[in-house]
């Protein structure tokens, strides 16, 4: 059986015909000769994907999709259905997949019960609020400040730490040893520093 190239629907069905005799070889073969008259049809990338993916030909299934991907007018339809479209590589998935196991098993706990239950309370963070002298400023952020005759150690954050100077908005690095601040921190990390 014979049939042209530029026709990819009937050419993608005569590989799955062939796939579903057994004739792996010449289905892959037929794929091949439809991706080659059309390289730039991305229905048809994804389509022979799929078909790569039912084959176990992962790697061939996984680039094509990555193709189909790359015709503007394919994201351009999957925006006008709203669907969410970010294709990654399969080296790129295990990079993930890695990372999230590395993580803590506490931190994956928590984030699984945010994810199964969105409509779960927000975790209250219990912030210590103290008056206190800073004694010492260090780099990227870090300081110490005496509390009760105990020195502690926190960090400022651009961005996340929030700092006022005699009441007016300003950056961390306005921040300089001898001033007296209320700081409001959990751990090591300042929330907000309020100095006089």
């Amino acid at each position: 059986m014979e049939a042209d190239p530029d026709h990819w629907l009937a050419m993608t069905a005569m590989g799955v015909m062939l796939a579903n005799k057994g004739r792996l070889d010449e289905a892959m073969e037929t794929f091949r000769r439809v991706l080659e008259a059309n390289p730039d049809n991305a229905t048809v990338w994804n389509d022979v994907g799929a078909q790569y993916l039912g084959f176990g030909k992962f790697e061939a299934a996984r680039d094509a999709f990555m193709k189909a991907h790359e015709d503007p007018a394919y994201k351009k339809e999957a925006e006008k259905l709203h669907l969410l479209t970010s294709p990654l590589h399969g080296e790129e998935v295990q990079k993930l997949v890695a990372q999230l196991g590395a993580m803590p098993r506490s931190l994956y706990d928590r984030y699984s019960n945010i994810l199964e239950n969105p409509k779960s309370p927000v975790r209250q963070v219990n912030w210590q609020i103290v008056e206190a002298k800073i004694t010492k400023i260090a780099k990227k952020g870090r300081f110490e400040f005496s509390l009760a005759g105990k020195t502690m150690k926190a960090r400022m954050d651009n961005g996340y730490t929030e700092v006022k100077i005699a009441g007016k908005k300003a950056k961390t690095k306005s921040v300089k040893a001898g001033m007296a601040c209320t700081v409001t921190y959990k751990g090591r990390r300042a929330r907000e520093i309020a100095c006089k």
